[in-house]
């Protein structure tokens, strides 16, 4: 799994660096003067590490956040400890990335795929929704499902008109339940690669089998508004970039020839 950028692995020497120095400085009687020399010393070893890594200033720290769990399971299946893949055959492409909302509503949703290279192939897209059981307060309702459809929002100024949307996805989904709920989103998803001004979002419909709207409160999906991070609404592309070490075209499954590294991001 290879998730260190340069920026990241810097940063790591440089903390190391930091701390050896602070380790360094030799006892005193005047603690002062020794600390004040401890901070020159730190001072020029960072100095001598950006200049190696060609960097006028240090890289910021940012807020370490945890993979989401579907992600560990994902790897933990498909690719053995050195981050290649136990079979050829487990798992199309080569580069699996997730993506958490920036809307942080309850039925809109928008991902940013900057970092996604133009040059790699879109193979699969999912949309990751985390069902809510119904409030305690809401009666029993008399349906035991509900439609949900995922829509590819195409004005952001009309998506309340249906010319102005396109139907991704749409399936039954037990109104009493709770879990993850997975909805393919690919054509969306390609269509932003081509254009990054084509992605408006996406809009979450769910309504009663006679097509009449659903109380809020008895169908809910968790946002990254209100609830945990292990709950929020995600985005996990599958991707190819073209670098295979070996192809699939070949006859036989042999490990050694078939074998590829995966990317988790």
């Amino acid at each position: 799994m290879q998730l260190q950028t340069m920026s990241e692995m810097l940063l790591f020497v440089l903390s190391v660096a930091s701390l050896l120095c602070r380790s360094a400085g030799r006892p005193s009687v005047n603690y002062l003067e020794n600390h004040f020399e401890t901070e020159e010393v730190r001072s020029e070893a960072i100095k001598r590490l950006l200049e190696v890594f060609g960097m006028e200033d240090p890289p910021h720290a940012r807020d370490h956040k945890q993979a989401p769990q579907y992600m560990l399971d994902l790897y933990n299946t498909v690719a053995d400890v050195d981050g290649v893949t136990k079979d050829p055959y487990l798992l199309e492409g080569n580069t699996v990335r997730s993506f958490f909302d920036k809307l942080r509503s309850e039925q809109e949703y928008r991902f940013n795929l900057s970092n996604v290279a133009r040059t790699e192939k879109v193979l699969t897209a999912e949309l990751h929704l985390f069902k809510l059981r119904p409030q305690s307060t809401v009666t029993f309702n008399r349906h035991h499902f509900c439609q949900v459809s995922v829509y590819q929002v195409l004005d952001i100024t009309k998506k309340n008109i249906t010319q102005d949307r396109k139907l991704l996805s749409s399936r039954l989904i037990p109104i009493h339940s709770s879990g993850w709920e997975v909805f393919t989103i690919t054509q969306a998803v390609r269509s932003w690669m081509v254009d990054e001004g084509n992605n408006q979002g996406l809009q979450v419909v769910v309504k009663t089998l006679g097509g009449s709207q659903v109380d809020m409160k008895l169908v809910r999906f968790a946002s990254g508004r209100n609830h945990h991070q292990s709950k929020q609404p995600m985005l996990v592309v599958f991707t190819d970039d073209g670098r295979r070490s070996a192809t699939l075209e070949g006859k036989g499954r042999q490990r050694a020839k078939l074998a590829r590294p995966l990317h988790f991001i």
